[in-house]
């Protein structure tokens, strides 16, 4: 029985017979979803956490605004996300920063904030991200997971025929779609954030899951579909070797 492949990180298979492409869909269990970008925003009175899987294979990208007039601390040593039930840490030595502060003025203090931007690769010590009031600090993750190999039920899997956007020539694909529950792909995001008043740490801790919704494959890349735009946050792409040869291709 003929049987769709999900591989959401590059792999070359020994029993391949063409180059194939996945367009993959993320959706989120808890998050809410900017319809705009494409981006899962968390936001509550002291922070706003963004999302992004934007990119080839996936990489996570995590990004927090501090609301509050005092510092916060992000904990990545204790922040992980969990797939398989394994978790895997968010901890990195060597992270790159991107980061924009807000001109802000607590009325209650008088404190004022100013504006500005960094970009650099900070060697943090403990891994512990320092976000400073009215801030937002970015941390890119390269890689999810390791390769993973999975097979998605034929049951589910839809052959259909799209429109080529560079040629208007249809061409054939497959489709297939997930809940929570059967989807090739579920993670949960785990990320550990704190505050110092009085040389006492006051912890906050966030969960959050996402899973893959929808995989369309096919013998075309990205740039032939309308429909996908590159820098939407819920939207990434694999080009990977099919071994179940040139069905549902071309």
């Amino acid at each position: 029985m003929k049987k769709l492949f999900f591989i959401p990180f590059a792999a070359t298979l020994l029993l391949s017979a063409c180059q194939t492409y996945q367009l993959n869909t993320m959706s989120s269990v808890n998050a809410a979803i900017d319809d705009k970008t494409g981006k899962f925003n968390v936001e509550n009175d002291s922070v706003k956490i963004t999302y992004s899987f934007s990119g080839k294979n996936a990489p996570i990208n995590v990004a927090v605004y501090n609301k509050l007039n005092e510092p916060i601390y992000v904990d990545w040593k204790r922040s992980a996300y969990i797939i398989d039930k394994k978790a895997v840490s968010f901890s990195d030595r060597a992270v790159k920063v991107n980061g924009t502060f807000d001109a802000a003025t607590s009325r209650s203090t008088g404190a004022s904030y100013t504006s500005g931007s960094l970009q650099a690769t900070a060697n943090l010590p403990e891994n512990i991200m320092f976000i400073p009031p009215h801030a937002q600090v970015d941390k890119t993750l390269l890689e999810m997971a390791p390769e993973q190999n999975r097979f998605i039920e034929d049951s589910l899997v839809t052959k259909v025929q799209i429109n080529d956007q560079l040629t208007a020539e249809p061409f054939n694909a497959r489709m297939a779609k997930f809940n929570k529950n059967n989807s090739p792909l579920f993670f949960k995001s785990y990320i550990t954030m704190y505050t110092i008043n009085n040389n006492i740490q006051k912890f906050m801790t966030y969960t959050n899951e996402f899973y893959v919704s929808e995989t369309v494959e096919s013998a075309h890349g990205p740039e032939s579909f309308s429909w996908f735009k590159p820098q939407r946050g819920d939207t990434f792409y694999s080009n990977i070797k099919s071994q179940w040869g040139s069905a549902g291709a071309n």
